[in-house]
């Protein structure tokens, strides 16, 4: 899970709804692992912005490490810089999504613990008559080669599928969302083809 604060302008001060949000992280009661990632947005110089990362990382966790109880430890308070761009910068609005501090939260397992995930349903295998206003589903096998806008060979037939239940139903709204890999060691929000950082929500 990631839980994202976000700070204004050439500031790391944590604003009263950043501080609610890392409030209910400190009252999870199960056994978790906290990485810590600062992030600025590219108006200002590399190493100004290395510092502002840093400072808005340890803000967070300086935040957290006084209500916080033992279930919870700290593996890494690291500040990117402008490393990790998560669009490409273009309005106000979208720079502010960069100045933010990213919280990862994994779960601490012990000794001989399986890993157990719920899988979303599949929309190509829902009855439409079954689909609920919010629902949310999966469109299994419809994945991308890292770091482009390029599907895997298994993707074109489900596309084709998804298709022809749209134009079958010509009524039914959805929304579209990708996402990039959000594992900071193999970040891929840069479309190495197009050269830009583009945020992408389809609706239909």
């Amino acid at each position: 899970m990631i839980t994202s604060v976000y700070f204004e302008h050439n500031s790391y001060e944590l604003n009263s709804e950043s501080k609610q949000k890392l409030d209910s992280l400190a009252q999870l009661r199960t056994s978790l692992k906290f990485k810590i990632f600062g992030n600025c947005d590219p108006s200002g110089t590399n190493e100004y912005n290395i510092k502002l990362s840093k400072n808005r990382a340890n803000t967070v966790r300086n935040y957290l490490q006084n209500k916080i109880s033992e279930n919870i430890q700290f593996i890494s308070v690291i500040g990117l810089g402008e490393e990790k761009q998560i669009n490409n910068n273009s309005t106000d609005e979208l720079r502010g999504k960069n100045r933010r501090v990213d919280v990862f939260i994994e779960k601490a397992f012990a000794p001989g613990e399986k890993i157990s995930r719920n899988a979303l349903p599949s929309f190509l295998s829902t009855e439409i008559s079954q689909m609920k206003v919010k629902d949310t589903f999966a469109l299994p096998n419809v994945n991308f080669v890292g770091g482009r806008h390029i599907w895997l060979p298994k993707g074109q037939s489900e596309i084709v599928k998804l298709l022809k239940i749209l134009k079958e139903n010509p009524t039914l709204e959805i929304e579209l969302q990708g996402h990039i890999c959000c594992d900071y060691e193999n970040f891929d929000g840069e479309d190495l083809d197009l050269k830009n950082i583009q945020s992408f929500v389809y609706q239909s």
